[in-house]
């Protein structure tokens, strides 16, 4: 049997792929802006799936509170750390919320998670819950970019299914009666010093178990160098293009 990764573990390879890559900072600057246009530094931030904390870290002094909802308890101290953040540890589907709880709900590589047969279950109350002038954004990455085409390769080496990217979100709402528009796409990049470090950075991505890791290893040696680029001060990166979806009802009810 398969020796699975640790929680603990598990977030350690979040955190390392967090902390080297542009793309936290870059669409926290967006959906602040987003944001702080139409309810100034009054706004509520219902950040569903929020990790680690490093984007509501940055999303926090746009916003009067942030409701962070992630389900691993592993997170829950450094996101209840950020000022202005309450951390719930709870699945997304389970969330019991009022109306005007919110004013912002962001989705960031989150969607996903939500069982196909719970996501219109959820979008209906998550859309009830929202302010009056309130909206509900998701990110995924963009089909065809560098990174989307590296992982593609992987995840068909490893014979292992692929989700998200802005068709698939298109294409699931639409099943549940709901719509997407692209309203920013965001060059962003992940990075390490070289190659093998950049293969560590992006194993969370690809390895649960240990099994996985040796293969995912070997196929990113021979793939991996075919869609690098430079990184900052000379490090080596893969380009990202992440889009900020803005997601309604199909028809308002």
């Amino acid at each position: 049997m398969a020796d699975l990764h640790s929680p603990y573990q598990n977030s350690q390879a979040f955190q390392l792929y967090t902390s080297n890559t542009d793309g936290k900072a870059k669409i926290a600057g967006y959906v602040a802006s987003l944001a702080h246009h139409r309810f100034g530094q009054q706004g509520v931030l219902l950040d569903l799936g929020a990790g680690d904390g490093l984007l509501t870290k940055e999303l926090a002094p746009t916003f009067s509170k942030i409701i962070a909802v992630e389900r691993d308890p592993v997170f829950k101290d450094a996101l209840g750390s950020i000022a202005n953040v309450q951390p719930v540890i709870a699945r997304m589907e389970e969330l019991e919320l009022p109306r005007s709880s919110y004013d912002v709900a962001l989705l960031s590589y989150s969607f996903t998670g939500v069982l196909e047969g719970e996501r219109e279950r959820f979008l209906t109350r998550l859309w009830r819950a929202k302010s009056p002038n309130g909206f509900v954004l998701a990110v995924t990455f963009q089909d065809g970019c560098r990174w989307d085409r590296f992982a593609d390769e992987i995840y068909s080496a490893l014979g292992k299914t692929r989700s998200g990217g802005t068709r698939y979100h298109m294409r699931e709402l639409q099943r549940c009666g709901w719509r997407a528009e692209v309203i920013r796409s965001i060059p962003t990049q992940i990075w390490a010093p070289n190659i093998e470090g950049l293969i560590d950075v992006l194993e969370y991505f690809f390895a649960k178990t240990d099994g996985e890791r040796e293969i995912y290893r070997e196929l990113a040696q021979s793939i991996l160098p075919s869609y690098v680029d430079a990184g900052p001060e000379g490090s080596t990166g893969v380009d990202v293009v992440e889009d900020v979806l803005l997601i309604q009802p199909e028809h308002e009810s």
